[in-house]
């Protein structure tokens, strides 16, 4: 009987005989047990010191004795039980809460290692948790235990991981973050080199306007900014799509002009929109403005070739019917080399300083013959009149780079643009001057009516003639620097009554 008792599977045997039998057949059998082998079972599996002293006071005979055996033989029975169907295996917890379970403790070291790998793989790092991961020895049923990659798995979605960024910082706000501080300086160089071209010139100084910096942060893998992507990032810019409606009396140019945009860039972010196409109103158009992250400032010097536009000269012919013209040569442009001490601001020069020029080819003027009663080619003033003027706009989009009045008496205001930019008509009129103009170079005036006149010097080429009707909006030139000029730029006037007057106090 000793056997049976010790062996675990064979006591539901014998709790099936105290079924019927009454008081005296379960006496009977309890009789026949080795009750010292309980004692020394029940020590062993339920760890009380006390059970032995316990069981040796109680009557095995009386009805509390019976019940105390039937307590015993039951509760070993199914440790018995357990034992035999259970296996040893380890929990991982995360914060003391258990996860998941695996059969070896050498498995766990090697599944967080994958755990943070993975986590970490998009930001080229190991990725790093503040959770406490840990593990317990358990008993469980084999049914229960996870498989590898359901623990790599489990764990995955338990724990918070981050990894260590370096973010550029441009007065003191984040702009985006790479895996590694050298990343982070390579793309700055890369920003800075952008903007300063050393094959085409001799760079002084490069560096930021603003307080651009690296600093380390903790950040979620994801945010993570790929190397490949960040210049491109930091090159575009930040940009904002506005959602525009067509008012009454709305052209590009005025649209383009209101929102500090070229009528190209108005273009490129409608796809069908065009310059011929017809403004209706309430049409929608999409506005996309950039605003840089940074300005990076180049200072430094520059020899470039640029064109010496040709002017056209005009001669009265007799054989010629009126108001008819004929070429009689076509213009030819020049060329000379300039040297020049530049200051730029992410690419577009603000301070220009000529060293030299020297002519390496001359310019060709273009001859046109006109008819005996062909408008003369220039103008002085316009007739006089209310000096009434309103919807004058502004011709060019740029920073003014040379006020007016001040001490040397600037009649206009400069308004930045590199050689070929295109200028607009700032109102309706009529070209009453479009040749060379002493200083001014290359010049147009136009005739607005009520003794209101607009002037438009320096042009590298003019788009329109004498005596043409011309509209708000209208291209008539190209930014140039002829004349007396230290750079490319559009001087621009408006004079009312022969007298010229302030543009900002009129646009």
């Amino acid at each position: 009987m000793n056997r049976k008792f010790n062996d675990s599977k064979n006591w539901l045997k014998v709790l099936s005989e105290f079924s019927g039998s009454g008081k005296k057949r379960v006496i009977l059998i309890l009789k026949r047990l080795n009750i010292k082998t309980a004692l020394q079972s029940t020590k062993k599996i339920v760890g009380f010191h006390f059970a032995s002293r316990f069981l040796r006071r109680v009557n095995w005979k009386s009805p509390k004795g019976i019940v105390v055996i039937t307590v015993i033989a039951i509760s070993l029975a199914g440790v018995g039980v357990f034992l035999n169907s259970a296996t040893g295996a380890y929990a991982i917890t995360v914060n003391g809460q258990q996860v998941t379970v695996v059969k070896n403790k050498a498995d766990i070291q090697r599944i967080i290692n994958t755990v943070l790998t993975e986590k970490g793989k998009s930001a080229g790092q190991v990725a790093l948790t503040n959770d406490q991961i840990g593990s317990q020895w358990v008993r469980i049923k084999e049914y229960q235990l996870a498989s590898e990659q359901t623990a790599i798995d489990t764990l995955s979605q338990k724990i918070k991981v981050f990894v260590k960024g370096y973010a550029i910082n441009v007065n003191g706000q984040p702009v985006l973050s790479l895996g590694s501080k050298q990343q982070a300086d390579d793309i700055l160089k890369k920003v800075k080199d952008n903007f300063s071209k050393p094959e085409e010139q001799t760079i002084e100084s490069s560096d930021f306007e603003e307080k651009v910096e690296v600093a380390e942060v903790d950040i979620q893998p994801e945010q993570i900014t790929p190397a490949d992507k960040a210049l491109e990032s930091l090159l575009k810019g930040k940009s904002q799509t506005i959602n525009y409606q067509i008012q009454a009396k709305d052209t590009l140019w005025t649209i383009a002009r209101n929102n500090d945009m070229r009528i190209s860039e108005l273009l490129d972010d409608n796809p069908n929109l065009s310059t011929q196409a017809v403004l209706k109103i309430g049409q929608k158009l999409e506005i996309v403005k950039v605003q840089p992250y940074f300005t990076v400032v180049v200072k430094g010097t520059q020899t470039r070739e640029e064109v010496i536009p040709f002017s056209t000269v005009s001669k009265v012919d007799n054989s010629l019917s009126p108001g008819k013209t004929k070429t009689v040569s076509d213009g030819k442009d020049g060329a000379k080399q300039v040297s020049f001490k530049f200051t730029s601001k992410n690419g577009r020069i603000v301070e220009k300083t000529i060293l030299s020029e020297q002519i390496t080819q001359t310019a060709v003027n273009a001859v046109v013959a006109k008819g005996p009663a062909a408008t003369r080619t220039t103008v002085a003033s316009a007739s006089r009149g209310s000096g009434s003027i309103s919807g004058i706009g502004w011709p060019l989009r740029g920073p003014i780079t040379s006020g007016y009045g001040g001490r040397r008496g600037h009649t206009g205001i400069d308004i930045d643009g590199e050689t070929g930019d295109t200028y607009y008509a700032a109102g309706d009129g009529v070209v009453t001057l479009a040749s060379w103009d002493g200083g001014y170079g290359n010049c147009i005036l136009i005739d607005h009516g009520n003794g209101v006149q607009t002037r438009y010097g320096h042009s590298s080429r003019l788009l329109v003639s004498v005596g043409q009707r011309v509209s708000k909006g209208q291209p008539i030139g190209l930014v140039g620097s002829t004349g007396h000029s230290t750079g490319s730029h559009l001087h621009f006037e408006i004079i009312i009554n022969g007298s010229t007057v302030n543009p900002l106090g009129y646009l």
